[in-house]
């Protein structure tokens, strides 16, 4: 299975927020894009046969919170990492350490 591009992850914001988030990470000393994130907008999906058309609008907090999410992926794994080997291993991490190791990634996440 192929590794994640390393490194920590972080937002890189275009256009004072006018536009779409980057999620970016420093590899060797090279900003690496990660992904897109597509920034405040509505859209809409054409259907045929004159069908309603759906639509959502993502507000700019929305598409924040959405880049937030996923810079946070690789501490997320991490976290889940060490709660999966800690049990395995018998580290004897207690459910409380378990709801700790989450919750700070968690927090990370929803800032």
């Amino acid at each position: 299975m192929t590794k994640h591009t390393q490194g920590e992850w972080g937002i890189a914001t275009i256009d004072c927020g006018a536009a779409d988030d980057e999620i970016v990470t420093e590899v060797n000393g090279c900003m690496v894009n990660i992904a897109a994130v597509f920034g405040a907008g509505e859209y809409s999906e054409a259907r045929p046969n004159n069908e309603d058309e759906p639509h959502y609008e993502v507000s700019k907090e929305e598409a924040e919170a959405n880049a937030m999410l996923l810079a946070a992926a690789p501490k997320m794994l991490a976290a889940l990492k060490r709660i999966a080997m800690g049990y395995e291993s018998g580290q004897g991490l207690s459910g409380t350490d378990c709801a700790e190791i989450a919750k700070s990634v968690i927090s990370e996440a929803e800032e």
